[in-house]
């Protein structure tokens, strides 16, 4: 018996201690259990929070979607705009090129216009000139006139003093005439020149004549010279070609010239006993002479 007693009192002790036990986990559950709820709390809280939020998204998203659509119209409207302008815009440019296309016409004419006014403004000063010169002219031609008158009235007066100094000239000449012939008779008679040398009345009109006797001064230099021609002697040259040797004389000294066939021509129709004008240059051989370029007639002697 007794050991039935302490059987069961062991497990009644026991089953105090499960219920002991069972009290404390159910204390364990309570206190989870009010965490749990307080957990819910902050959960449903949470979740009340996020239905806002939500709500609020679905608000926006709403909003977004119509300031979209009304961004799409926008832009749609826009779009045509945009169309309309760019039209707008190449109807501008046709203008445009249209105007560029003008003004450049207009700028041609206008151009063609000022070469028009120019040649208008040229030709009108041409004109303007022309009639300057005309006048210019007609004053010159007046003036000419003039002149020509005071010529003719200073000619008639040349012409009677030219016609008193013919006479005197011819007197003088005459003079001159029996002078030389005095000269040549006397040379004829006694073989020398007695009064004058026949070129000394030559020479004194000519201050740039030289005398032959002072020949050795002009050495290689041009000179000119007037002598009477005492003697002529013509030859041929081995090829054929005409020259000349000439003795002449003034009134103190007699001297050679050679003729070489270049100036040949210059002498063909002198003579002796003939005055002329000879232009050479001063060489020397054996005796000074002088080379003839030019030779001029100023007397016949026959």
């Amino acid at each position: 018996m007794n050991k039935k007693y302490d059987i069961i009192n062991k497990e009644k002790k026991n089953l105090i201690n499960e219920i002991d036990s069972f009290e404390k986990e159910k204390e364990e559950l309570n206190k989870e259990l009010d965490l749990l709820n307080n957990e819910k709390v902050e959960l449903n809280k949470g979740i009340n929070t996020l239905k806002k939020e939500k709500e609020e998204e679905i608000k926006q998203k709403n909003l977004f979607k119509k300031e979209k659509e009304n961004l799409n119209k926008k832009v749609i409207t826009l779009n045509n705009e945009k169309e309309e302008l760019n039209k707008i815009i190449e109807d501008l440019k046709n203008e445009n090129e249209e105007l560029i296309n003008e003004i450049n016409s207009k700028n041609n004419e206008q151009k063609n216009t000022n070469k028009e006014i120019e040649n208008i403004n040229n030709q009108k000063e041409n004109l303007i000139k022309e009639k300057n010169s005309i006048k210019k002219e007609n004053n010159n031609f007046k003036t000419q006139i003039n002149l020509l008158k005071k010529e003719k009235e200073d000619l008639k007066k040349i012409n009677n003093d030219l016609l008193e100094s013919q006479k005197i000239i011819n007197n003088e000449k005459e003079e001159l005439n029996k002078k030389l012939e005095l000269i040549n008779k006397e040379k004829e008679v006694y073989g020398f020149y007695l009064t004058n040398h026949p070129v000394r009345f030559y020479k004194d009109q000519d201050n740039n004549i030289i005398d032959l006797i002072d020949i050795k001064k002009y050495f290689n230099k041009t000179v000119d010279s007037i002598i009477m021609i005492d003697k002529i002697t013509r030859i041929k040259t081995k090829n054929g070609d005409d020259m000349a040797f000439i003795t002449g004389s003034d009134e103190e000294c007699s001297l050679e010239f050679v003729v070489f066939p270049k100036a040949y021509q210059e002498i063909e129709n002198i003579n002796k006993n003939d005055i002329v004008k000879i232009n050479g240059k001063v060489e020397r051989k054996n005796d000074y002479q002088i080379i003839v370029n030019t030779c001029i007639k100023l007397k016949i002697n026959n």
